[in-house]
């Protein structure tokens, strides 16, 4: 009984992790290696989705954006939900999870206190080059 209690306890906290994760409310530190590994995979034209989910798998944060991706209305037009992080990877493709390894690399950058004197030059620096792919984006 008491086994019962403590399986269901740890149940619930996942599951409400899961949610605040998904939903945005608590943020989790990604690991710097882990995306630059990521990276290297990903520039490999023979890397196969199973070793880039093995090599996403280690950060629990990059986990989480994918599984709401590739469950989102965009990604997920015949409302078949994705369980597998293998799935999630091929339904997105290489350039999206590259993308969000980035965007969450960049974030935990101008989060971290030692870095707290340059932010604003970080953002400023964001913000320019976010104006400059917008424009490229709408040229081409």
């Amino acid at each position: 009984m008491v086994v019962e209690v403590e399986n269901d306890q740890r149940f619930q906290f996942v599951r409400q992790l899961s949610k605040d994760l998904a939903s945005g409310e608590i943020s989790l530190p990604s690991f710097p290696a882990v995306l630059v590994k990521i990276r290297k995979l990903l520039e490999d034209k023979e890397c196969d989705f199973g070793l880039i989910s093995r090599a996403v798998s280690a950060d629990v944060v990059l986990v989480s954006r994918l599984f709401v991706f590739a469950n989102s209305a965009y990604h997920n037009r015949s409302e078949e939900k994705i369980e597998s992080l293998e799935a999630a990877v091929a339904r997105l493709g290489t350039e999206l999870v590259r993308n969000t390894a980035l965007s969450l690399a960049v974030k935990q950058l101008l989060l971290a206190e030692k870095h707290q004197s340059i932010v604003g030059h970080l953002r400023g620096i964001w913000a320019r080059s976010m104006r400059f792919a917008s424009a490229s984006f709408a040229i081409a």
